[in-house]
């Protein structure tokens, strides 16, 4: 009887002992991510910045009539007017849960608060109000699409979307390999405008790959272009661009806008601090300050050597003129007060929260915000670039981002 108990006690240790050699799962946050591995992840989301979409209100009677025509008649409405409020850890969770495990293909699905968040080209097309739905269903695909597959002639595009006496800028062995934003037109300029902002988002914005060009020459043109198609295209880039350290690893977080919308669409419950971020409203005035002839002027004037005199009669440079380290210091000074800003509304929002449950409670304390919460929203700027031997400048950051090629 005892040497039985004693076997059975034996192979009971070995089977724990056996057990023992696989570790136990680690415990994460089930409500917020799909994977101990999904949860790794946020740390490095966390230091990136967030580039936020912008409004384009451009009037249909100004001197951009036909950009503003053009933008109408592709059914744009919603594309042009992203959502004004950004929970950034709403935006940072669904690029967290969005990655597949080694080896598999994007899904196009993430996860976000227990609701499923698909983010294909047909989701993102419903939510856009389906801009471009063809009606001969022996069309597969739109033009830009096709045009992308195929040699492209650029002599045709240089015609549309340059300046006279313009051409596109050559490598060493007279091959074409990216197109200067001060050699465009300033309908060209616009369009550039909303790629980089709400289509293919990046910093850099001096000039444009050849891919770019075809996109602003198609736009011009008022060919077919699938543009919900592009934006999955380019958060599925930027997800599996996550998976290796130190691959675009300037690249910042895109599209939080459209994001925002595709949760709320599905129900997500959104925590009790929204980061609400105005951001700049592209207008007919804001192309004017950015994307008119006088640039262009300034740059030869400069490359003659004649922008001493310049100085002399009262003209002042451009800011894309400046000494790169000047532009860094004044970018890094408006980053701090417009940190500053969010900081003060941050605070006001919380302590008007308090102040309301106080006067009449109802019940529920409402959540004070942590320290990460509040830095997250103020988003102070890093670093400073004042006195460093190199500067990090929104161009330079931004080369390595804008040379990316949908695939």
């Amino acid at each position: 009887m005892f040497s039985r108990q004693r076997k059975r006690s034996k192979s009971q240790k070995d089977a724990t002992a056996a057990g023992s050699s696989n570790p136990p799962p680690r415990a994460f946050d089930a409500l917020r991510f799909s994977s101990a591995i999904h949860q790794d992840r946020m740390p490095m989301l966390e230091k990136k910045k967030i580039l936020a979409e912008r409004k384009f209100v451009i009037d249909t009677e100004g001197s951009y009539k036909e950009i503003a025509n053009i933008f109408n008649a592709k059914k744009w409405g919603r594309l042009l007017t992203p959502v004004d409020c950004i929970n950034y850890e709403i935006v940072r969770e669904f690029y967290a849960n969005a990655l597949q495990p080694e080896g598999e293909l994007c899904s196009y699905k993430s996860f976000v608060r227990g609701k499923e968040i698909d983010f294909s080209r047909n989701a993102i097309s419903e939510l856009l109000g389906n801009p471009w739905n063809p009606f001969d269903p022996n069309i597969q695909t739109d033009e830009f699409s096709v045009a992308r597959r195929t040699h492209q002639n650029q002599e045709v595009i240089s015609r549309v979307i340059l300046k006279p006496g313009k051409q596109v800028e050559l490598n060493n062995v007279q091959e074409p390999i990216r197109y200067n934003r001060i050699d465009m037109t300033p309908l060209a300029q616009a369009v550039l405008l909303l790629i980089v902002f709400n289509i293919r988002p990046r910093f850099h914005k001096s000039s444009a790959p050849l891919d770019v060009a075809l996109l602003v020459y198609h736009i011009l043109e008022n060919k077919t272009v699938d543009v919900a198609k592009i934006i999955a295209n380019e958060m599925k880039i930027f997800i599996e661009n996550t998976r290796r350290p130190g691959v675009h690893s300037s690249a910042p977080i895109i599209f939080p806008c459209l994001i925002t919308s595709l949760c709320q669409k599905q129900g997500v419950r959104f925590p009790s601090v929204v980061n609400e971020r105005k951001r700049d409203v592209v207008d007919d005035i804001y192309i004017n300050r950015y994307c008119n002839a006088k640039l262009a002027a300034k740059k030869k004037q400069k490359e003659a050597g004649e922008s001493s005199a310049a100085g002399e009669h009262g003209e002042t440079l451009d800011y894309e003129d400046w000494d790169p380290r000047l532009r860094a210091s004044f970018n890094y000074t408006w980053d701090a007060l417009e940190a500053g800003r969010r900081s003060s509304e941050f605070l006001m929002d919380s302590m008007r929260q308090l102040y309301l449950h106080q006067s009449a409670p109802s019940g529920e304390i409402p959540p004070f915000p942590s320290r990460e919460d509040y830095s997250a929203y103020a988003n102070w700027p890093e670093g400073r670039p004042f006195f460093s031997e190199g500067v990090d400048d929104a161009d330079a950051e931004g080369d390595e981002i804008g040379d990316d090629i949908l695939d």
